[in-house]
């Protein structure tokens, strides 16, 4: 099924009216150009909301096989859909991206195709991986230079490079967005953890000051500008914009996760941070991680930080378990984590293996693991010892 341009300056697609219709199956193809084809036809059924969160659930190859399979009609928003749920992060998943941003028609029938919502799903893949920054950076300067680039192509840009370790890049889409009168909470706090990542802590704390005065900043600059901090080691820094948060009533269960990590790490230099970490940790995190579900008691290790972590398993669940006798610790299976290597289980495990005399393992599976005591007269002198 042959296609081609039309004369007109938008590149309107159109089928040959002279190509046979059984030229070639689809499933023969590049599925990239098989994707392409489909939505130039227009051909099929259209898809109904159940339909729709269906495809968002599935990765790419399957989420074409599901609409081959019903014969539902590619349009916009699916087309769209298909591009943000390529899951790949190898040679062809690149292959993907730089086919769509290559061959994608501006229109088609008359509907803008390649928009804002087209430019922001390829460059949202840029967040995940390295290997995909320069098809982001490709489809943010086309965005640009077609006018297509809005609030969420800057925001989107601006993290992808933080996470890539272009923090130049970062800069100059930053102050852009800001010329250009795109700059709203979101820029300011993707900036602030892009500078934080790549130890601009001077960057940061100008974008954290500048929110401040323009009254962008939220619980999320807050949070951001604290771990920045931290990862940079301007300790007293973080201090200053904990207290802050706190007294500007920005401060919530993370911001303290947050700030336990940095003063946990800060304590191996400074002994009050560390004392003041157990402190924050008893007042105001404990009751959220520890639950009673049928006579057992848990403790859910989801959304620590490390340094959190640590604190709780190394200051507080030791002695806990001696009046309990035996729990369980949730740390998840970490499925997010493409790396796939769980670093909340490795934690927990490792303390496991320093406490060996006193814990032993009960049963454990992917995401948690229950554990009992197995000398209750050693955790009574380390009680009576502290």
């Amino acid at each position: 099924m042959a296609i081609r341009p039309n004369s007109s300056r938008n590149h309107t697609f159109q089928r040959d009216p002279h190509s046979s219709s059984h030229t070639s199956s689809y499933n023969q193809r590049n599925l990239a150009e098989t994707v392409l084809q489909r939505l130039i036809d227009q051909r099929g059924r259209n898809t109904t909301f159940q339909d729709f969160n269906t495809i968002k659930r599935l990765p790419f190859e399957q989420a074409f096989k599901y609409i081959e399979k019903n014969n539902f009609r590619i349009d916009n928003k699916i087309y769209h859909q298909l591009i943000r749920s390529i899951k790949k992060t190898d040679r062809v998943a690149i292959d993907y991206l730089n086919y769509f941003l290559q061959n994608t028609p501006t229109t088609i029938k008359g509907q803008c195709i390649k928009n804002s919502y087209f430019y922001n799903s390829i460059i949202g893949h840029g967040k995940k991986n390295i290997n995909f920054f320069p098809i982001a950076k490709k489809a943010f300067e086309e965005a640009k230079r077609n006018r297509f680039a809005n609030v969420v192509t800057y925001n989107g840009f601006i993290d992808a490079a933080g996470k890539n370790g272009e923090f130049r890049e970062a800069k100059v889409a930053f102050e852009e967005a800001k010329r250009n009168r795109f700059a709203n909470v979101v820029t300011y706090n993707g900036f602030i953890n892009a500078a934080g990542k790549n130890g601009e802590f001077r960057e940061a704390k100008v974008a954290f000051e500048e929110a401040k005065r323009n009254r962008f900043a939220d619980v999320v600059t807050y949070k951001g500008f604290i771990d920045a901090a931290g990862k940079n080691g301007e300790f007293r820094e973080a201090k200053v914009a904990f207290e802050e948060a706190k007294g500007n009533r920005l401060a919530d269960f993370v911001t303290y996760n947050i700030y336990i990590n940095v003063l946990y790490i800060s304590g191996k230099k400074i002994r009050e941070n560390l004392d003041l970490s157990k402190e924050i940790f008893t007042n105001y995190l404990l009751n959220y991680l520890l639950m009673r579900q049928k006579n057992k008691y848990q403790f859910d290790l989801h959304g620590l930080s490390h340094g959190a972590a640590r604190c709780f398993l190394n200051e507080y669940i030791i002695h806990k378990l001696y009046e309990l006798k035996s729990l369980q610790i949730i740390y998840g299976r970490a499925s997010h984590n493409m790396a796939d290597n769980n670093i909340m289980r490795n934690l927990v495990l490792e303390w496991i293996s320093n406490n060996e005399p006193l814990i032993e393992i009960e049963t454990q599976t992917e995401g948690s693991i229950n554990i009992k005591l197995k000398d209750t007269k050693t955790v009574k002198r380390k009680r009576r010892d502290r």
